[in-house]
């Protein structure tokens, strides 16, 4: 955790919440006048998704102490991340409403929504796309929709490449040929090679309601988007501190959590491990206040100590343009609970996703063969091993 006493990433990780009291807004004072390598700043807040979060924060406490040339540039970013974000919001109020006219229950997950609940506003999220959740069943109907809507699938499938994509995978990504807006449809919210036990069915019966700008849209439940949120961190191996910012500041901002259901529900559902990592990130990074039973958990754990002490050391080092497929093992193997999840993630790894369909020519007899074909993509896209950055 040595590089996190660097002044500059320890300013970054100041700035990374849209609350800030009084000893952190000190903090940040205090830590304008050492030497601060602005590039620096400005390329992994934007790499990370933050870079709106430092310059709110900036402007909040020290301003006079930044650069007037620095702060120019984090003001366009700004500017035009708020221009983003809000034309995507209404672009996602726009399809809800078009879901919910054709008798489509959706729930809006991460972009617009989680912006909302964690920071209070719009402009504070980076966001590029937008993600709605809906029920198998209508996934068709909503698929017709967007395309009615002149979205388009990213990938290209035959409908029975499509049939086997919802058995095997957990979303599907849409572009809009005119806005270039992105949408990705959820029917689940993991691949099944990660063993996820999830109670989908008391997802749904558990949702909540969120105004969003002025309207009431349907939202998951603290608990349920908290393990959500800390799934989609370890999704991406904690590569981004935006992960770990949007659990923090949706804690900060959630007094109504409860936490022994929390830990009941990651429980039941074959994702404690990964729940506790995505807390232990947020209380130590960014001083997340978790109760004490689940801190004591956490710490207790020496596997998501490691692993958490792992992804200090990488965090601020440059995101890799990908992992190995023996990295990512590594990272996952320790997360998964028994020896039959582990054999499990291994086999279905080999499902093929969006991308090997779209590129696949085999006949629907032979769709067997495309998990070869997955198989040996991926050797040659990642590697086994993955020369050092």
């Amino acid at each position: 955790m040595n590089q996190l006493h660097r002044s500059d990433i320890e300013l970054i990780l100041c700035c990374a919440k849209p609350r800030l009291n009084d000893e952190r807004a000190e903090r940040i004072r205090k830590l304008l006048s050492e030497d601060i390598d602005w590039e620096f700043v400005i390329s992994t807040g934007r790499s990370h998704g933050v870079l709106p979060l430092i310059y709110h924060n900036l402007m909040k406490t020290s301003c006079d102490h930044v650069p007037e040339d620095i702060l120019d540039r984090m003001k366009e970013i700004y500017i035009f991340n708020a221009d983003r974000s809000i034309r995507l919001t209404y672009e996602l109020l726009r399809i809800l409403d078009k879901f919910d006219f054709h008798g489509i229950t959706a729930i809006p997950y991460k972009g617009p929504s989680l912006a909302q609940q964690a920071c209070g506003d719009l402009t504070l999220r980076q966001f590029v796309d937008l993600d709605i959740i809906v029920r198998k069943k209508d996934f068709i109907k909503a698929k017709e929709l967007l395309l009615s809507d002149r979205y388009e699938p990213y990938f290209k499938m035959t409908p029975s490449q499509e049939k086997a994509c919802l058995k095997t995978q957990y979303d599907y990504k849409f572009i809009n040929k005119n806005t270039n807006y992105s949408v990705e449809l959820h029917w689940a919210l993991a691949k099944r090679y990660y063993r996820l036990k999830f109670d989908y069915e008391g997802i749904w019966a558990r949702i909540q309601s969120l105004n969003l700008e002025g309207r009431t849209v349907s939202c998951l439940s603290p608990e349920d988007l908290l393990i959500a949120l800390c799934i989609h961190g370890a999704l991406h191996m904690w590569t981004s501190l935006r992960s770990i910012c949007d659990i923090a500041a949706f804690i900060e901002s959630n007094t109504e959590i409860d936490w022994k259901l929390l830990i009941k529900y990651a429980n039941d559902q074959n994702n404690e491990k990964l729940l506790l990592l995505g807390l232990l990130l947020a209380r130590d990074l960014l001083d997340a206040e978790i109760p004490k039973i689940v801190s004591d958990k956490a710490d207790s754990s020496i596997s998501i100590k490691s692993m958490e002490s792992h992804i200090f050391q990488r965090l601020f080092l440059g995101k890799p343009e990908f992992f190995s497929i023996t990295e990512y093992i590594s990272f996952w193997f320790p997360l998964l609970e028994n020896y039959p999840d582990k054999l499990m993630f291994l086999i279905y790894g080999l499902d093929p996703g969006p991308k090997d369909w779209s590129k696949s020519r085999l006949p629907s007899s032979l769709h067997p063969i495309s998990h070869l074909a997955r198989s040996i993509r991926l050797i040659k896209t990642y590697g086994a091993y993955r020369k050092s950055r």
